[in-house]
């Protein structure tokens, strides 16, 4: 649900430059969900809430859900260009392995860096 409100409520500069850099907090001791678990519990949340799920907002809460648990990932946002335009958003770890299933032939795109809020600094 934060995901959620962030999207309707903040730029979405500031919502994606939270996701851009890969930090993550300090490991939990065996609390590494895999990447099929935590994707299965995001789809099975969608299924029950009157939301529509976007790759955004799977790539966002998969992203939030690792990073809690001190694992890296990192938000990728991609364009493509054939028929037409169209952008689609994916997760990789910090070297660059898949966590969450990318389309083909999207190249991924610079995020904003992180906004510096003031209690931040």
């Amino acid at each position: 649900m934060l995901v959620e409100v962030r999207l309707r409520v903040l730029a979405i500069q500031r919502v994606l430059s939270r996701f851009s850099a890969g930090d993550a907090q300090p490991p939990i001791p065996d609390c590494a969900p895999s990447p099929a678990t935590v994707t299965r519990a995001i789809e099975t949340v969608y299924r029950l809430l009157p939301l529509e799920r976007t790759c955004l907002k799977h790539a966002l809460i998969f992203c939030h859900i690792y990073r809690r648990r001190g694992l890296p990932a990192v938000l990728r946002i991609g364009v493509q260009q054939n028929e037409g335009f169209a952008a689609h958003a994916w997760v990789e770890d910090g070297s660059g392995a898949l966590l969450t299933d990318p389309l083909e032939d999207f190249v991924a795109v610079p995020l904003p860096p992180p906004v510096r809020r003031a209690r931040d600094e």
